[in-house]
C-alpha cells in the first residue's frame, strides 16, 4: 500500500508542475504573434488532449481497488510518457 501511495503522491505533484508549465505555454500563445498564435494553438490543443487523459487515467488509478491497480497501471503508464514527451518536446 505504501507503494501505492508514493506512486500517487509523486504523480500528483507531477501533474501539478505540467500543469503550471501548460499554463505558461497558454499565456504565451497569447502574447505571441499571429503566425506563432496558431503554431502555439495547436501545440496547446494537443498538450491539453494528452494531460486530460494523463489526468484522467490518474483518477481511475487512485479510485482503483488494488487488484485492479496493475492493469489500470499499464494505462496510466502509457498516458504519462505520451504527456511528458511532448512536454519535452515544446521544450517547457
Amino acid at each position: 500500500m505504501e507503494d501505492l501511495e508514493m506512486q500517487t503522491g509523486t504523480r500528483d505533484a507531477q501533474l501539478g508542475q505540467w500543469g503550471a508549465k501548460f499554463e505558461r505555454l497558454v499565456a504565451a500563445a497569447k502574447e505571441s504573434g499571429q503566425e506563432a498564435k496558431r503554431d502555439y494553438r495547436m501545440r496547446v490543443e494537443d498538450l491539453n488532449a494528452k494531460h486530460r487523459v494523463a489526468q484522467s487515467k490518474f483518477e481511475e488509478f487512485k479510485a482503483a481497488e488494488s487488484e485492479n491497480w496493475e492493469i489500470l497501471r499499464v494505462g496510466l503508464e502509457n498516458a504519462w510518457k505520451e504527456l511528458e514527451a511532448a512536454l519535452v518536446k515544446l521544450k517547457i
